[in-house]
């Protein structure tokens, strides 16, 4: 059953969606063209959000894949394919190159990630004005063609679309973010006392207990941690140990990569040992934690005594 958060959501969707169509049949050219800027800045707002609110990373890329879905989807309705084809071809040409980039973004955070992205934006741009002979070089393209539906007015049908794509973007459940940030802070205490500081100067152990809190904002079915202990304090370390051990009897599965093998065993249901990426071991915690020769090697002598 719909609850009342969700429709009021469904609601004002649908409204934002009506009233964008409506504006498209009653503004003139101009405030049209600016009108469906607006709409697809806010799509591509709605993608940024997503990646910072769910990541809290940050990317400069998204410009970089706006302008490659643009280019693939004029150049296709000018060789003759319908829009609507094209569309779809620009999505999947953008999907593919950004998976592509995720190869390497995936193994960096923070700044780093961030200079990835400036320099795959800069790559984008650079080749757009170079490549002249097929974009157009710095002028862009010219001649292609407007969107066709029957008799309506081309720039009408863009704002539509627009207007429709603004309108995809939504989130339908309800979220109580107060109630979620109190479980928070019941869940990691000493956060309560930081609520006010910015995330740049906490510990790196409150920023850890930070990013874990981030991640359950979203709900999820499974949460994914690397290193979660790297550069903590042996305190900072135990507790969020016991955070994370908290998680999983709450039924949450938890995917963790650490160095700190015997913690990590002690919450673990089941364990992989990697070597330089390869597995050379794998079996149920408790097993592992008994294995002598995986003690002598990875635990430390008496570690799991």
């Amino acid at each position: 059953m719909i609850n009342k958060m969700s429709l009021a959501n469904l609601l004002a969707t649908a409204a934002m969606t009506l009233g964008g169509v409506a504006l498209s049949f009653t503004l003139d050219s101009y405030s049209l063209l600016v009108f469906s800027f607006f709409a697809l800045t806010v799509v591509v707002g709605a993608g940024l959000n997503i990646l910072i609110g769910l990541s809290g990373q940050i990317s400069f890329g998204h410009i970089a894949f706006y302008a490659i879905g643009a280019y693939v989807c004029a150049l296709l309705t000018m060789a003759g394919c319908p829009l609507g084809l094209a569309m779809i071809a620009a999505a999947l040409v953008s999907g593919a190159l950004g998976a592509l980039l995720a190869i390497p973004a995936l193994r960096v955070e923070g700044p780093y990630l961030a200079m990835i992205t400036i320099a795959f934006a800069l790559v984008v741009h650079h080749g757009l004005v170079e490549w002249r002979g097929l974009t157009g070089g710095a002028n862009g393209l010219m001649g292609i063609p407007m969107p066709q539906l029957g008799d309506m007015d081309p720039a009408v049908l863009m704002a539509l679309l627009a207007s429709l794509l603004m309108g995809a973007f939504a989130r339908t459940d309800k979220v109580d973010v107060e109630a979620e940030i109190e479980a928070i802070l019941r869940r990691f205490p000493r956060l309560r006392d930081r609520i006010d500081s910015p995330t740049g100067l906490l510990s790196g152990g409150e920023q850890q207990m930070v990013a874990v809190g981030r991640g359950l904002m979203a709900r999820p079915r499974i949460l994914l941690l690397d290193e979660p202990s790297l550069g903590l304090s042996p305190a900072m370390i135990g507790e969020l140990y016991d955070a994370l051990a908290a998680l999983r009897d709450e039924g949450v599965t938890l995917l963790l990569v650490d160095q700190m093998a015997n913690l990590a065993l002690q919450v673990a249901d089941r364990a992989y040992v990697l070597e330089t990426g390869r597995i050379v071991k794998s079996g149920s915690a408790e097993a592992l934690r008994g294995d002598r020769e995986l003690e002598a090697a990875y635990l430390g002598e008496g570690a799991v005594a």
